[in-house]
């Protein structure tokens, strides 16, 4: 965690030789015991007990005290491990915030430079991957290997769709830890895309940029940008969520599409942290108009909240299109049983196209069944729940007050009645 312990002699904690000299006075005591208190607290992940102690230690201890150095890298270390707290809680701002006094009060660690990067990063503005990428980049410069500043300047190229840079971070990264799976997957799937987009021309309208490929026209992709630019209208106010960063639509050929991305045939477009989309000449602009507000939706509910399951997600972007509730529960009436654990399948992995269509249709079904019981109101409440709260059961029982097992329950009596 970054504690320092100062100097151990006969069992018990010392800042200094200072304080051993003068344990006599009552102001290096106090500091000496908020200090230990400290370090207890935070190797009990107690962050924010081991902040307070810390904080004390440094009041008591005079202004010119060697020892202050100590006691002033151990509350940053406490201010680094509340930090992950606070982003892990969604408090990004908060968390930058902690993280920028740490880097203060120790600014030789590492670290804290790379734990503020990837808040700057989750943050999700232009700027704030600027400052991200400063923060990498000075991490770089006092350790050139340090794998985890590398790994996330890859992750900011790749957002961009700067993919040559991408390749080069994630290959650096390789190289000095060549068994981390993680880094592995992202180099070949960057390597991959670059390989497919070399030849991609761009267009920029708003907070949209459009890469695409050479065979789709320049009317084409004036209408994406039309139909992307009118779906976040819609869509932003919907989700009452707003976008401060460029939005990365790449549009390719199906062919393309599935080389660069390797997902099934029956995807069409896709949402992970840029936009992807597939498109023909004979592309009909009625399906074309449902996958962007489709992939856009998922976007925006990802820019709100960040823990929402994956049934949700797909059951609101499915209505965001403009796809028929009604229409779900009655195939789902003939369908065969219908059962809860399907909204716990991993559908990006599904082989068979029966059960995707299944998935879809209960998780449109499910999510139109908890809408018109609370409203829309109630949905949006729900999405900053999953953030807020410990698990899914504990999120729902908190707006619709009652477990995902029990509403779904009531769902398939009302399904069955229809």
């Amino acid at each position: 965690m970054g504690v320092v312990r100062g100097i151990r002699s006969g069992g018990m904690l010392l800042l200094g030789t200072l304080l051993l000299c003068a344990s006599a006075h009552g102001d290096w005591n106090r500091a000496d015991d908020a200090n230990e208190a400290g370090i207890r607290h935070l190797l009990a992940e107690r962050a924010e007990d081991a902040q307070a102690a810390f904080e004390l230690a440094l009041l008591e201890l005079p202004k010119d005290d060697a020892e202050r150095i100590t006691v002033s890298r151990n509350l940053a270390a406490s201010l680094a491990e509340l930090s992950e707290r606070r982003r892990g809680e969604g408090s990004v701002r908060e968390s930058i915030r902690l993280l920028t006094r740490a880097i203060e009060l120790h600014p030789e660690r590492i670290r804290y430079r790379v734990l503020r990067g990837r808040a700057y990063f989750d943050a999700g503005r232009d700027g704030d991957r600027l400052a991200a990428a400063e923060d990498f980049r000075m991490a770089l410069q006092r350790d050139p290997d340090h794998v985890d500043a590398l790994f996330n300047l890859g992750e900011i190229a790749y957002a961009s769709r700067q993919l040559d840079e991408a390749v080069e971070h994630w290959s650096r990264a390789k190289e000095l830890r060549p068994r981390d799976r993680e880094i592995l997957k992202r180099w070949e799937r960057a390597r991959r895309e670059r390989d497919v987009e070399s030849l991609y021309a761009q267009r920029r309208a708003g907070i949209f940029l459009v890469r695409h490929a050479p065979s789709i026209s320049a009317v084409q992709v004036a209408g994406v940008l039309q139909l992307c630019e009118e779906a976040y209208g819609e869509l932003s106010t919907r989700f009452g969520s707003y976008l401060e960063s460029t939005v990365a639509v790449t549009i390719y050929t199906p062919e393309e599409f599935r080389d660069a991305t390797r997902m099934h045939g029956w995807v069409s477009g896709l949402s992970d942290g840029t936009i992807r989309l597939t498109m023909r000449s004979g592309t009909r602009a009625r399906d074309l108009r449902s996958t962007v507000y489709h992939e856009l939706a998922h976007h925006l509910i990802r820019a709100r909240a960040r823990r929402v399951p994956v049934w949700i997600h797909e059951g609101l972007a499915q209505l965001a299109e403009g796809k028929s509730a009604r229409a779900a529960q009655a195939r789902l009436k003939t369908s065969g049983p219908v059962t809860e654990r399907v909204l716990s399948s991993t559908v990006l992995q599904e082989q068979d196209p029966r059960a995707v269509s299944h998935f879809y249709d209960l998780s449109l079904a499910f999510t139109s069944f908890l809408q018109q019981r609370r409203g829309e109101a109630g949905v949006l409440e729900l999405l900053g729940q999953f953030d807020e709260s410990p698990d899914e059961a504990a999120a729902l029982r908190a707006v619709f007050g009652a477990t995902r097992t029990a509403l779904f329950d009531e769902f398939r009596t009302t399904l069955r009645q229809r």
